[in-house]
């Protein structure tokens, strides 16, 4: 008789969002070896120093804000076919704050570690409500109100601590931990190396940057 399967537009719009962050990761690691990417970690760093390597700091910002605004873009588009209907509403100043979250708990710079903020953040009250609606966790209506709306004061309090006691997050980065830890033997001299990296990067707009 089969599994009796079936493919609900819910379990659709999971594969597509699956398929998206897949395809995102992809895009932001080959980002990261490119001359492109080094070229911004560099910038980051020290941008005159950058400049004076040959980097062109108008065409790589530029391409930061394009790239930016074109994953916002198919993001937006996204949301939007998933929600049928969208308003300046929808995004409120806590949206703002839970990515911010996201990356702080998770770790700068590492795309495990924001994965792992997201899925703490977002992840955890929705298990709660979950769990206390399939009787798991017996919650009164008053308590599930609670933990609704006392979730961003709990997670601004986990921020405070993590700055303080382990300000890379959970899964940071290997440079941003070597940053935040420069007396470790194995720390480098993180910005020569990457502006030495980075005098490979294209120096004109017109020019391609290796992708």
């Amino acid at each position: 008789k089969g599994f009796n399967f079936q493919f609900t537009p819910n379990v659709y719009w999971y594969y597509v969002i699956v398929l998206l962050v897949l395809f995102t990761i992809f895009v932001v690691r080959r980002l990261d070896d490119s001359r492109l990417g080094r070229a911004w970690t560099a910038m980051r760093e020290d941008e005159v120093a950058a400049a004076s390597m040959g980097v062109n700091i108008t065409a790589s910002k530029l391409w930061a804000f394009s790239l930016g605004a074109t994953w916002g873009g198919i993001a937006g588009i996204t949301f939007a076919n998933f929600q049928g209907f969208v308003s300046p509403e929808s995004f409120t100043f806590m949206e703002s704050v839970f990515v911010v979250s996201v990356i702080v708990l998770g770790g700068m710079g590492s795309i495990p570690g924001a994965i792992v903020g997201a899925l703490i953040i977002q992840g955890v009250p929705e298990l709660i409500r979950g769990l206390s609606s399939s009787g798991v966790i017996p919650m009164s209506a008053e308590m599930q109100s609670a933990v609704s709306n006392y979730r961003y004061l709990v997670f601004g309090l986990l921020m405070v601590v993590m700055m303080a006691w382990r300000p890379q997050g959970i899964l940071p980065s290997k440079r941003r931990a070597r940053e935040l830890h420069p007396d470790d033997e194995r720390m480098k001299d993180i910005e020569s190396e990457t502006l030495f990296d980075a005098q490979h990067q294209t120096a004109l707009p017109g020019e391609d940057s290796e992708f």
